[in-house]
């Protein structure tokens, strides 16, 4: 920073250092509220998709979704999540909804894992992540997105059987 404030007072240009600080602080507030929104709607989304299946159906609780916050926790515990989510799904839509997504699930997972790998092996990875790795963030945002919308496509239909439910109680229980 000190650098950069240095030479603009050497070009003429008077930059107060605390203003740039500033300035570079805001851009990283809004840099993490671009990536943190997403994740945290995505979050709500499978949450939804347990909160709306009965105990019986219910593969993992609610709660635990939030686990995917954890970036070095999250590269495993994702597979966990859509393995619990699709099974969750498929018990209560049966294969009418195909796979309860599933496969771009896993799928995304197993490019996000591609993702760290290459982030931590650096250039000992293997080749085949640093061959592609622009390609393979891509790849892993586009499988994401398509997981959740399969998800959310799901989360509609299961809204609708969870609201028959709770009608269908209503009705049976007698009045006070």
């Amino acid at each position: 920073m000190e650098d950069a404030a240095t030479a603009l007072v050497a070009e003429g240009l008077a930059v107060d250092p605390q203003a740039i600080e500033g300035m570079v602080f805001v851009a990283y507030g809004a840099i993490l509220m671009m990536v943190v929104a997403p994740l945290f709607f995505y979050l709500l989304s499978l949450r939804k998709a347990l909160t709306f299946a009965s105990a019986e159906n219910r593969k993992m609780h609610p709660g635990l979704v939030w686990i995917n916050l954890l970036p070095p926790v999250s590269v495993v515990w994702h597979f966990y999540t859509v393995l619990k989510v699709s099974e969750t799904i498929t018990s209560i839509l049966g294969n009418q909804r195909g796979d309860g997504g599933r496969f771009f699930g896993l799928a995304a997972s197993l490019a996000w894992l591609g993702c760290w790998v290459a982030l931590f092996w650096g250039e000992a990875a293997p080749a085949w992540v640093l061959m592609g790795r622009d390609e393979l963030v891509l790849a892993t945002l586009v499988l994401w997105v398509f997981y959740w919308i399969k998800v959310g496509s799901c989360n509609s239909q299961l809204q609708r059987i969870y609201n028959a439910q709770q009608a269908a109680k209503t009705e049976s229980s007698p009045p006070p």
